[in-house]
């Protein structure tokens, strides 16, 4: 494949798709009473969560951009394959162990690596029967425990998908302990507080991320659609970094515009609470 690039600005109107992490939050807390959630970005991450939902009994439909969940969970054993999806894998092990039937939940030869074993070792403190540490995983519920301690220096997922279950679970405490990735532990929350029926997920400012870049590092002017200064989304964080170095970010009725076409200039950065922004980061830091 051949391919042409040349030197231009980023410049014009984009309007992100909705926040894949604030999706799947919002579609697992919608089976509790059941509900819907709008502006759902279309992928296979979001097609392996509801269909994971079906397997544990729920009903889950479909329409572009959308997903409407009713029904509760199932008594039959199911067997779930999340594909690439991390934050739905550990998300339905936990939901899962709501049920007493069996369940097993696998995923791809890169999910199968991927930690598991904070979250084993919680469910089984709250009574849960976990075989296994890593994908494949089998379990059966109920969960009798209503209180758990719970790392999330590995991965804010694990208690994501514990913080999730308060409201299924009377009584369930979940402590968590450990700063890394805290910011994510504190979007689950933000999203869990303000859940209602229907639910509009927030655009994505990972996906707007490398655009805003893109544009103040090629003194372009783009106007990012339906995007506040305060989002809960880690990396909301990126535009007071914009400014800080250099570039012109403003706040307008119809969302946020980066300007840039000022001299960058560099900046001694923590970005422990929004790690995904640190390859963005360094290309802008390169040319400042």
């Amino acid at each position: 494949m051949d391919v042409s690039v040349r030197s231009g600005k980023i410049a014009g109107r984009l309007r992100p798709p909705g926040a894949k992490a604030i999706a799947q939050r919002a579609i697992l807390l919608a089976c509790s009473k059941g509900g819907s959630v709008l502006n759902v970005p279309e992928n296979d991450d979001i097609d392996r969560l509801c269909g994971g939902l079906r397997e544990l009994g729920y009903r889950v439909d479909e329409e572009p951009g959308e997903r409407h969940v009713s029904g509760s969970l199932g008594a039959s054993d199911a067997h779930i394959d999340m594909g690439h999806n991390a934050t739905g894998a550990r998300c339905l092990l936990a939901h899962a162990a709501l049920r007493e039937s069996r369940t097993v939940i696998d995923g791809s030869a890169r999910l199968r690596e991927r930690p598991m074993r904070p979250l084993c070792e919680a469910l089984r403190k709250l009574g849960v029967t976990v075989e296994g540490n890593s994908l494949p995983l089998a379990l059966r519920g109920p969960m009798t425990g209503r209180e758990v301690q719970i790392e999330c220096n590995a991965s804010s997922q694990f208690a994501t998908a514990l913080i999730l279950l308060v409201e299924r679970v009377p009584g369930l405490r979940v402590q968590v302990v450990g700063r890394e990735s805290l910011s994510y532990v504190t979007l689950t929350a933000h999203i869990q507080r303000g859940f209602e029926t229907p639910y509009t997920v927030e655009n994505d400012y990972s996906s707007a991320a490398p655009f805003a870049v893109g544009a103040a590092i090629t003194g372009g002017d783009l106007l990012l659609e339906g995007m506040s200064w305060s989002s809960p989304q880690p990396d909301s964080r990126l535009f007071g970094i914009l400014n800080r170095m250099g570039a012109h970010v403003t706040q307008e009725e119809q969302g946020i515009r980066v300007r840039g076409g000022r001299k960058l200039r560099g900046a001694e950065l923590d970005l422990g609470s929004c790690p995904d922004l640190a390859p963005l980061i360094g290309v802008l830091g390169a040319m400042a």
